[in-house]
């Protein structure tokens, strides 16, 4: 099963983000798109997070996921390569 991860802060989630999302979701099995803590407008992650969830949940094999610390971390806690 061939996973990517898209990450960044998302602040805002926009159409091109989206573009990238359905366009991974036809090549990879599984897509994540993991929402750093750290953004710079004031919208709280979770926040930003649940915009995300809503814009892609027409896409079955994409999922949303928060992060904090290092992306390398990140994936190496979730065994992503």
């Amino acid at each position: 099963m061939k996973t990517v991860v898209f990450a960044g802060t998302f602040d805002p989630f926009t159409v091109g983000h989206l573009e990238i999302a359905e366009k991974a979701a036809l090549l990879f099995n599984k897509v994540v798109i993991a929402v750093a803590c750290k953004g710079k407008s004031g919208v709280s992650a979770e926040k930003r997070a649940e915009i995300v969830k809503l814009s892609v949940s027409g896409i079955k094999n994409v999922s949303v996921e928060i992060f904090d610390g290092f992306l390398t971390d990140f994936m190496k806690k979730n065994g992503y390569d």
